[in-house]
């Protein structure tokens, strides 16, 4: 079953801030029309964006507004 719930304000300022590095346009309530679904991503905090009203099962990929490739450990890349 979907656990879904309301987008954490960090959360929120994150894609807020991403979007608008990528030049890419935000309606100033997008977050009202979306919920998040955490990810079985091994611990690492993804979440799913399902707009309201919609199953994960309807979800298609639209765009992609941002990517961040990190150096940890041993000079490993981590996206």
């Amino acid at each position: 079953m979907e656990q879904r719930r309301e987008l954490k304000s960090g959360e929120i300022d994150l894609i807020e801030y991403l979007a608008k590095k990528a030049e890419y346009p935000l309606n100033k309530f997008w977050h009202c029309y979306y919920k998040a679904l955490p990810m079985n991503d091994g611990g690492m905090g993804s979440i799913l964006l399902i707009p309201d009203g919609h199953s994960c099962k309807e979800r298609m990929f639209k765009a992609q507004i941002s990517e961040c490739t990190l150096k940890i450990g041993f000079l490993l890349p981590f996206i």
